[in-house]
């Protein structure tokens, strides 16, 4: 059961995202949908036993297993290769990117020194101002949609026995099928770049096969096409952005660990192409 005040918009649009996945199409599960109330703001889904989240399994084993990145990628696959159904545009992909491409005077009074420092350095930063108009125009078509998780972070991939189960569309909707290929390599590059513990480092060659085994998996089962590498890349970037975004509101925290994840953000932006041959091999 998930609870929020009414009429808890996030929790209507998952109610309304499980309700018109294709199911017979997907190569992973979804929660089942119990019933949602907007009256009372709570979205019912059904319970999945013994299912852990890529997160723990990766802390647990201290690594993440190519074999699994083949699997995850072939599963996000057949959900961009769905049919849309009644699913409508999710401006979620893009409220950070139009917010720090055109801070609004509104916004700008929520921002505390920490979040003032990011904002700061990202509208310094040569080329990121056309990197974010870019991922916004991607966002809203520009290439095509489709239908997208949202959110796609290792603690919302479970593995339930053999098969994947993806958790929390509270992000879910039509866009640009590069931002959950984006939002899945940039788990592994913050591991790679400023891991949170010990557990969850990543060295630089254990990241690249991770993302080649994604990339494989993924490529295997949905179309990607020119182009499609540099911005899942960047995606990977806002992705990266986020997080220290996340940190500076809510913690008011810009510390070095921060200052690396900004940074590689940046280059993720501004120079996805040297990215793709570095990360995935791709334009040599």
């Amino acid at each position: 059961m998930k609870l929020a005040a009414a009429p808890a918009p996030a929790l209507a649009r998952e109610a309304e995202v499980l309700a018109s996945l294709c199911r017979p199409a997907l190569k992973f599960r979804v929660p089942r949908l119990l019933g949602f109330s907007a009256r009372h703001g709570a979205l019912a889904i059904g319970w999945v036993p013994r299912a852990r989240s890529l997160y723990a399994l990766h802390l647990r084993q201290r690594r993440l297993p190519s074999r699994l990145g083949v699997e995850l990628g072939r599963a996000l696959g057949s959900l961009h290769t769905s049919a849309p159904g009644t699913l409508a545009y999710t401006p979620s992909a893009e409220e950070l990117v139009h917010c720090l491409a055109w801070p609004s005077v509104a916004w700008y009074s929520t921002l505390n020194p920490a979040s003032l420092a990011l904002l700061s350095k990202v509208q310094a930063a040569p080329g990121a101002f056309s990197a974010l108009v870019a991922l916004s125009e991607a966002a809203r078509g520009a290439h095509r949609l489709c239908p997208v998780h949202g959110d796609f972070r290792h603690p919302n991939l479970l593995r339930a026995g053999p098969r994947w189960l993806f958790v929390d569309w509270e992000m879910g909707g039509l866009s640009d099928p590069a931002l959950d290929v984006g939002s899945g390599f940039a788990e592994a590059i913050s591991a790679m770049v400023a891991p949170r513990s010990i557990e969850e480092q990543l060295s630089q060659s254990a990241a690249r096969r991770w993302l080649g085994a994604l990339w494989r998996g993924y490529g295997s089962a949905a179309p990607t096409g020119k182009g499609f590498a540099p911005r899942a890349l960047q995606w990977a970037g806002e992705a990266l952005l986020r997080r220290v975004y996340s940190e500076a509101h809510y913690d008011a925290r810009f510390d070095p660990s921060s200052a690396r994840v900004l940074d590689a953000a940046l280059e993720l932006l501004t120079r996805p192409g040297a990215w793709t041959r570095r990360l995935l091999g791709l334009g040599r």
